[in-house]
This record gives structure tokens, sequence and C-alpha cells, in this order.
């Protein structure tokens, strides 16, 4: 199947790889004429996320996914181009790869990686609306852990975890509803750690999330170049807000 055989509307996976890592962000097809396909563009605050300016990132690649309205397969279009479009007066990524393949195959994705947060936070049982203090420890795309001294009855409950983090230069202020599935006792740290899993994702927590792997891909590859800490510091400000346009507004 061609990409520009599925009907508008489909629901695709648009998926940035970069070295070891993947990220997600969910799209779909919006626009499909003369064998040119477009897709809905990113937005975060009413910015829309410019893909096509992805030059300053050595070796990152993007693939498209979704299932086959046929008989449920997996199917893969990669990589493809990208460029951000105004058409009718809204924004979005056109599929500019020469070709469009398609391949059935089992969904075989790496398991996500957990990125480091470390920021102070505050976690409500929506049941009873108690709040407690913690340390926001981690976050993926399914799941985020924090920690705290407290023995917490909170297996199996809905919380609402708020904490804020500086990624390259732009606060997200998060609002993460999960639901806790463990809990662990770190005798040697005196602390109890608490894993949850993510129940709704919006997109403020997929531009966080991904713009956080991006970053500390970025830092890792100056550290590797043997950059000094206030030059990395500097320099992915400047990367990360320049895949940001000018307050183009998306769909």
């Amino acid at each position: 199947m061609k990409l520009q055989e599925l009907k508008e509307g489909t629901e695709l996976t648009l998926q940035v790889e970069w070295g070891n890592n993947q990220y997600e962000i969910p799209t779909k097809i919006v626009l499909s004429m003369q064998n040119r396909v477009f897709i809905a563009a990113f937005s975060y605050n009413g910015t829309t996320l410019d893909l096509s300016k992805v030059k300053n990132y050595s070796g990152m690649v993007f693939h498209l996914f979704c299932n086959d309205p046929a008989d449920g397969k997996r199917l893969s279009w990669r990589s493809i181009g990208l460029e951000m479009r105004e058409v009718k007066n809204k924004i979005y990524y056109e599929v500019t790869a020469s070709t469009f393949t398609s391949e059935s195959r089992e969904d075989n994705r790496r398991a996500r990686d957990r990125l480091l947060i470390d920021k102070p936070g505050k976690i409500k049982v929506i049941e009873d609306e108690i709040s407690f203090r913690v340390q926001i420890y981690d976050i993926s795309r399914s799941g985020i852990s924090f920690r705290c001294k407290k023995d917490l009855t909170i297996t199996g409950l809905g919380l609402i975890i708020t904490f804020e983090d500086d990624v390259g230069g732009h606060v997200f202020p998060l609002t993460i509803h999960s639901r806790c599935v463990r809990k662990a006792l770190k005798e040697d740290e005196a602390i109890y750690h608490y894993g949850c899993t993510i129940v709704s994702m919006t997109r403020e927590i997929v531009a966080y999330v991904s713009l956080k792997a991006m970053k500390n891909q970025v830092e890792a590859r100056r550290r590797e170049a043997g950059l000094p800490e206030q030059q990395q510091e500097a320099k992915h400000v400047i990367d990360l807000k320049g895949m940001l346009p000018s307050l183009k507004k998306g769909e």
C-alpha cells in the first residue's frame, strides 16, 4: 500500500529516530491530493514545531507508521522527508520522500527510554484529594516515577502529578494524570520509589518528553566532543529554540 492510498483522517505515528533513541508523535493524514500527502503538524502553545529544520541535528531520521485498515498489520514508511507548508491558512507537514513504499511487520519497537528529571513536584490523590510534596524522578512516553520518604498507600489509585521543568530555555508546567502501579522501598536510601502509568498523554507531555530526549542527546554528543559545560548549555538552548518557528499557528 502506498501512503497516498490512505484516506484523509487516517491516524499515523511519526517516529523520530536519533542514534539509539526513538521518539513518537501522534499525527494523521489531513490532505491527500495529486500524489501529495500532508499530515497534521505538531503544535505546542500555538507554536508549530518545524521538523524540516533538522539539518542541524546530524543523524536524525523520520519514519511513519500506521495500522493497515484492511488487516490491522503495522505498515511503515521509512526515512521520509518533511517540509512545513501553509495550505488554506493552516500549517501542515508535507511528506517529501520521492517514493512511498510500505511494509507490513510486527510491532517490535524498543522499550521507551526513561528520562531523568529529579525535580520537586506535587501529587494529588484523586479519590480523597490529599496532596503530597515529592521528588519527580523520571518519565517516559508511558510512565512516570517519583520518590518521597513517606510510605503512601496509593497503589492502584489515580493521581494528578504536577511539576515544572526547563528544556532548552522553555519552561514546561506539566499536569499529568496517572495511576500508581508499584511501590518499592530503597532501604539504602530510606526512601520510597513509586512508579505510575500515564493514563492521559497530552500534546504538552509529548512535546516535553520528545524535546527533553533531544536535549539530552545534544548534551551527550557535546560532552563526547569535550565542550565545556557552559558552552554546552548556551548552544543547546539556541539549537532547540531554532526548531520552533516564530509563532506560526498549527492546526
